[in-house]
C-alpha cells in the first residue's frame, strides 16, 4: 500500500502533470483545427520514434532543447529569472564560431577550444546581466531579456560583414574546416563494426552515424548539474535561495555571489549549446 501511495505521489508531481497538461492543451488545438488528436499523436510517435531515422532526428533536435532547458532550470532553481538565454546562446556560439574559423591546430583541440570559448562567451553575457542588477539596479528579468537584442544584432553584423564568405551570395561565414564528429561515423572502424554486427539500417548504426557528440556532452551536463544540485555547496545555496532568499542569507549564503555564479553557469551552458549547434555536423 505504501508503495502504491508513493507511486501516486510521483505521478501527481509537477513533471508528470506538466507533460499531461501539454498533451491535453495540444489535443485541444488539434481538435479546434478539425483533426483527430489521437491520430496526430499516433503520427507524431510513429515519425519520431518508430523508425531508426526518425529516432536519430529526434535525438538530434533534442540536444539544443535539453541543453537550453538545463540552462533555464539552473537559473530558476536559484530564483533568478534569466530569460535572456537566447542572447547568451548567440554570443557563445559567435565566440565558438570565431575560434573554430581562425584558431590553428589539430581538429580535436580546436573543437575543444571552440566549446570552451563558446561557454565563456555565454557566461560573460550572463554576467553582464548580473552586473546590471548590482549597479544601476536593473533586475535580471529585464536586463537579460533586453541584452538579447544587441547580441542578435551584433552577431548578425559580424556574420554579414567581418566574417562573411566573399565567395557566397548567402549571409554566412565560410564553411568550417572541422565539425563536432558523429558518435561513430559509418566509414570509421567503430561505425563499420556496428554496421556489420547490427546491420547497416539498424537503430544503433543509424543513430551513431547520424547523431554527433553533442548528445553525449549534453547528457554529461545533465549529470553534472544533477550532481552539483545534490552534492555541492553551490547546489544547496541555490536551492535555499530559490525557496527563501532571507533564510538563505541567514544561513550564510551570499545572495550576490549566488547570483553571479548562477548567471555565469546559466549563460555558460547556453553558450555551450549554441556552439554545439553551430559546429555540430
Amino acid at each position: 500500500m505504501n508503495h502504491i501511495k508513493t507511486r501516486l505521489r510521483q505521478l501527481s508531481g509537477p513533471v508528470p502533470l506538466s507533460v499531461a497538461a501539454a498533451f491535453l492543451i495540444g489535443a485541444g488545438f488539434i481538435a479546434l483545427a478539425g483533426y483527430s488528436p489521437l491520430g496526430a499523436y499516433e503520427a507524431m510517435a510513429r515519425g519520431s520514434l518508430a523508425t531508426p531515422l526518425g529516432l536519430a532526428n529526434t535525438l538530434q533536435r533534442a540536444v539544443p532543447l535539453i541543453g537550453m532547458a538545463i540552462a533555464v532550470a539552473v537559473a530558476f532553481r536559484a530564483g533568478v529569472f534569466n530569460i535572456g538565454m537566447e542572447g547568451q546562446m548567440v554570443m557563445g556560439s559567435l565566440a565558438g564560431a570565431i575560434t573554430a574559423l581562425y584558431l590553428p591546430g589539430p581538429a580535436p583541440l580546436v573543437v575543444m577550444a571552440a566549446l570552451v570559448a563558446g561557454t565563456a562567451g555565454g557566461a560573460l553575457w550572463g554576467l553582464a546581466s548580473a552586473g546590471l542588477q548590482f549597479k544601476p539596479g536593473v533586475p535580471v528579468l529585464i536586463s537579460s531579456l533586453l541584452l538579447s537584442y544587441p547580441a542578435r544584432y551584433f552577431a548578425s553584423w559580424v556574420v554579414r560583414f567581418p566574417l562573411k564568405d566573399p565567395s557566397s551570395s548567402m549571409v554566412a561565414t565560410r564553411q568550417f574546416d572541422l565539425q563536432l564528429p558523429m558518435l561513430a561515423p559509418a566509414q570509421a572502424p567503430a561505425g563499420q563494426w556496428i554496421s556489420q554486427t547490427f546491420g547497416a539500417r539498424s537503430v544503433a548504426a543509424v543513430i551513431t552515424s547520424s547523431v554527433n557528440w553533442g548528445l553525449i556532452l549534453v547528457l554529461g551536463v545533465v549529470l553534472a548539474v544533477a550532481f552539483a544540485n545534490k552534492r555541492t555547496v553551490f547546489g544547496y545555496e541555490t536551492a535555499m535561495t530559490g525557496h527563501n532568499a532571507l533564510f538563505a542569507r541567514y544561513g550564510g549564503a551570499a545572495s550576490g555571489t549566488v547570483l553571479l555564479q548562477t548567471m555565469a553557469l546559466s549563460g555558460g551552458l547556453s553558450g555551450l549549446v549554441g556552439t554545439i549547434f553551430v559546429i555540430g555536423a
